[in-house]
């Protein structure tokens, strides 16, 4: 197969379980005691670390295009557990702190993931790569073991056999909330944003920075690492409970900083990985980074604290779907403009648009 086609496949057979199970994943995290339901999930992760070997071993292609399916739907019956079994483990005084530490702990997992994803891959050591996935989901299942037990918030849920229908019935329900619809826009803005920087960061630091892949990954794990930094950071700035002032002071820097890198890299140009033009981008993705970890960090506090308890994860679910869509229709509407525009263009327009979201969130908050 084609290798951009795969890719591009790859994407797809991820985020379709989100649209598709989401629903059904709410229901059954809100009815279910979530440390039995988590233990069951990682039951399912280590077999599929056991498929993925086996594909490994005999170079399976469509059976790792499938295992990647099959990974979105763990990762969707595991998202509405993460986030709304906080509330339930601590304090209301706790949450804030609880969430940032979660926020954190997801985006090393995510950048040691790539950086040694990618460190195999280059070294050939694929099948050592399977046996490290297996042995962290075997450490998962053991960890999952020791988790509290706590009761579900409500009684069975009904689950239609009508996925598309089931999926409408409880937007339409979790969405005639105003507060809550709003916090999930916001949220899910958030990661059309991160969507659009992460996959566009390699072709400008290609075009505009350095060619160099070792450069960009760099660039990558300063944003990533500093997002996490950034959520931390805004939890205990926050005292204890969510502040919309900090999330408005994220979504401004976002665009501050977001222009500064556009401005200090405004034409084409090989920078050394020892010049200050390497320090200060470092040092802006890094702010960046913390920018968005403020604004993403105080939108998931909002909408745990307003979840009403027995439907919290049938929230988080549809929150998913509708981050889905967001990342899906940016990353769409950002390929069309590359075809007119080039990439520095595009980031102009979406420091630009993110300024106008900053408008709207100060407006809803009342903070202007």
């Amino acid at each position: 197969l084609n290798d951009g086609f795969t890719i591009n496949v790859a994407v797809f057979l991820f985020i379709l379980p989100f649209l598709l199970f989401s629903s059904t994943a709410g229901k059954l995290a809100d009815c279910n005691d979530k440390a039995k339901l988590t233990q069951y999930i990682k039951l399912f992760e280590i077999f599929l670390n056991l498929l993925i070997l086996f594909a490994l071993y005999y170079k399976l292609t469509w059976l790792l295009l499938l295992n990647i399916f099959f990974v979105g739907v763990y990762a969707t019956f595991l998202g509405p557990i993460k986030y709304a079994i906080i509330p339930q483990y601590l304090d209301k005084e706790q949450i804030v702190d609880g969430t940032g530490y979660v926020e954190f702990i997801t985006f090393i997992a995510i950048i040691v993931g790539q950086i040694c994803g990618t460190w195999f891959i280059i070294h050939n050591h694929i099948m050592f790569a399977g046996f490290v996935l297996l042995g962290f989901s075997l450490l998962g299942y053991v960890s999952s073991l020791k988790m509290q037990s706590v009761p579900s918030v409500t009684d069975k849920l009904a689950i239609s056999l009508n996925i598309f229908k089931d999926t409408y019935n409880t937007y339409l329900k979790i969405m005639k909330t105003p507060k809550i619809k709003t916090i999930i826009h916001f949220t899910s803005w958030f990661w059309a944003l991160a969507a659009i920087i992460t996959t566009q960061l390699p072709l400008f630091c290609q075009k505009y920075i350095n060619s160099d892949a070792n450069f960009y990954l760099v660039i990558l794990v300063s944003f990533s690492i500093s997002i996490g930094l950034g959520s931390v950071i805004c939890a205990k700035m926050s005292k204890q409970r969510s502040n919309p002032n900090l999330g408005l002071l994220g979504i401004i820097c976002i665009s501050i900083f977001g222009f500064l890198l556009l401005f200090i890299n405004n034409k084409p140009t090989i920078a050394s990985i020892y010049s200050i033009q390497f320090i200060i981008v470092i040092a802006v993705c890094l702010m960046l980074g913390i920018a968005c970890g403020f604004f993403s960090i105080t939108c998931y506090n909002q909408m745990q604290l307003a979840s009403p308890n027995d439907c919290r994860s049938q929230i988080v679910s549809i929150l998913n779907i509708v981050n889905s869509f967001y990342m899906i229709i940016a990353s769409l509407i950002a390929a069309i403009l590359l075809l007119f525009i080039n990439v520095w263009q595009v980031l102009v327009i979406l420091f630009t648009i993110n300024c106008v979201i900053a408008w709207i969130y100060a407006h809803h908050h009342k903070i202007i």
